[in-house]
């Protein structure tokens, strides 16, 4: 009896393994097609995209402060970036405790 069903198990598991390994049909690909030609721009725009007014961004630092050389510096120092870079406008709060 224990014989018949390790058998029977066995041939469902190499069953098994016999249909996943086997592969899918290939799905046909679509011909490329020609790329239409547009018309080129006659005049490229030089001027700077206008910068974003009034971005604010704040930090709340945990426990170790800004200067902690760590996480918190760096956020702090990436801050200090974009401020110069896009010109928002940043601030941090430090926490006091650890429940802040």
């Amino acid at each position: 009896m224990r014989t018949k069903l390790f058998s029977i198990l066995g041939l469902l598991v190499i069953m098994t393994m016999i249909l996943t390994a086997c592969p899918a049909k290939p799905t046909p690909t679509p011909e490329p097609t020609k790329p239409v030609e547009q018309a080129q721009p006659t005049a490229v725009p030089t001027t700077e995209p206008p910068k974003p007014a009034g971005i604010k961004v704040g930090q709340v630092t945990d426990m170790g402060g800004i200067d902690d050389k760590s996480f918190n510096a760096t956020s702090w120092k990436g801050i200090q970036d974009a401020e110069k870079q896009l010109g928002v406008t940043g601030k941090y709060l430090e926490s006091q405790q650890q429940a802040d």
